[in-house]
């Protein structure tokens, strides 16, 4: 997987993988953005969200109850203090599946406990190798 994050103006940035799709990232306001993309710790949480959905979808796609509706909250609350950082994400997961109860419990805890790339990227050490030119 590889991004490129170029700067465009100001504080805002476009990320761009190398299958060509590109997301806006901008400061907040009070940090001189132009509020034109999320921020860094907001794509953050989106990821965690796209990640635990996709995941809970591919799980629950082979049954043939289906799934009517899935929509997960998330609400991401940072730290204050330095170092800064993300300190707490809470998921609301609403599915709307005839599938039981049972079988939706333990794809949702599979899926932030074992599959979801995001989620066990968060819970664990990430070395991050940081150059300059």
């Amino acid at each position: 997987m590889k991004i490129e994050t170029v700067w465009k103006s100001e504080k805002q940035f476009i990320a761009t993988d190398d299958k060509g799709h590109s997301v806006t990232i901008d400061a907040q306001e009070s940090n001189g953005g132009k509020n034109i993309g999320q921020t860094p710790a907001e794509l953050l949480v989106s990821a965690l969200g796209g990640c635990m959905g996709i995941t809970i979808m591919t799980s629950l796609e082979n049954y043939d109850e289906g799934v009517e509706e899935l929509r997960i909250e998330l609400e991401g609350v940072k730290s204050d203090q330095i170092p800064k950082r993300v300190e707490k994400i809470k998921l609301t997961i609403h599915i709307k599946t005839d599938i039981k109860q049972k079988v939706v419990d333990r794809v949702v805890k599979l899926a932030h406990n074992k599959y979801c790339t995001i989620s066990n990227s968060i819970n664990a050490k990430i070395i991050v190798d940081v150059n300059y030119l």
